[in-house]
């Protein structure tokens, strides 16, 4: 009997088991009918797939992140490792771009996983036509990216929604420092007293190569000294980076003249600074003047005037490889000249 109701209960649940395979089998039959007349009508032109949600769920958008909360965490992330303050500052101006687009175009509650390649495709053709910069674009972009990486390693989304994205990529324009004839013009300007120490400032940044945030940090525990030259050394606030660079005369005599290296008398604000050399600029008729100027101006003169290597330079400006130095350093005929000559038997 025993038997008998083991071989029955096995005949039945092998009989229940068919049952629910064809059942399932008729089930995946038909989505895969739907899915194949779905397929002929995209590729017929009958239908089209929306890149992004235009409508968003009321009854989801309160219980899912958005692009703006994701923004906000990574920027709290970032914070909270002690990234330098100029980053996380300069990562809030790119998510004030994204945000003003995303409230532009209604997606601010759209749940930032259903945020397809599509929404990345409008959003910088939105920038094209509002006139950004092609570095500005890049830097957004890649700034989004990170952003949707860090809600995936951190478990917000479970992948990243606009891994389709590829954007392109915008050449940034070649620096342009200043000529050994617009030195001139400044330092035979005589400047309003209400620019004098902005431009001193420049000086100081163009004898240094440091960048506006680092140069106004200095202190006198970054001076040091070996064989009887005198360098100036620091971890740059931006990447953390070491730069070393000769502590020239002038700019020694800059720093004395003030009373100190730590007394330059820089802006507070680098917009102040930048406003204050626009019009140092104008009166001494030289290129469009900004304290990046002072950093490009370093490169090419340590590049191609004293012919350093790109090693070299690139450890004066705090930078882990030569890429960036070979962006804005020109490569002059002098120079080649020079590396001519010297393989010259």
């Amino acid at each position: 009997m025993k038997t008998s109701n083991t071989i029955q209960t096995s005949t039945q649940f092998q009989s229940n088991s068919a049952n629910e395979l064809v059942n399932i089998y008729q089930e995946i039959n038909s989505f895969m009918k739907s899915m194949d007349n779905r397929l002929r009508q995209l590729l017929n032109g009958q239908i089209s797939i929306p890149d992004t949600i235009t409508q968003p769920d009321t009854e989801v958008v309160s219980n899912e992140p958005t692009i703006i909360s994701l923004m906000d965490d990574f920027i709290l992330s970032r914070r909270n490792v002690k990234r330098a303050e100029s980053t996380v500052k300069g990562y809030r101006i790119r998510a004030n771009v994204v945000a003003f687009y995303a409230q532009k175009s209604g997606m601010e509650l759209v749940p930032a996983r259903n945020l397809k390649a599509g929404f990345m495709r409008k959003f910088t053709e939105w920038m094209i036509s509002e006139n950004y910069e092609g570095s500005t674009i890049n830097s957004v972009l890649a700034f989004v990216k990170t952003v949707f990486h860090h809600a995936v390693g951190t478990d917000i989304l479970p992948s990243s929604p606009i891994l389709g994205f590829k954007p392109d990529k915008f050449t940034r324009p070649e620096p342009e420092p200043l000529s050994s004839d617009e030195l001139l013009k400044m330092f035979t300007t005589n400047f309003p007293e209400d620019l004098r120490d902005a431009v001193e400032c420049f000086w100081f940044q163009l004898y240094t190569g440091f960048h506006y945030a680092d140069a106004k940090s200095l202190t006198n525990k970054n001076i040091i000294e070996k064989n009887g030259q005198k360098y100036l050394k620091k971890n740059r606030q931006k990447t953390a980076v070491l730069a070393v660079v000769p502590y020239s005369e002038q700019a020694q005599a800059i720093a004395r003249y003030y009373g100190g290296i730590d007394k330059l008398p820089f802006p507070s604000r680098g917009s102040a600074y930048n406003k204050l050399l626009v019009k140092a600029g104008k009166i001494a008729s030289t290129k469009h003047l900004y304290c990046s100027r002072a950093r490009d101006t370093f490169t090419d003169y340590y590049l191609n005037t004293e012919g350093y290597t790109l090693e070299s330079v690139a450890l004066m400006l705090g930078h882990t490889d030569t890429d960036y130095v070979k962006k804005y350093a020109r490569l002059r005929e002098n120079r080649l000249i020079n590396e001519f000559e010297s393989k010259q038997v």
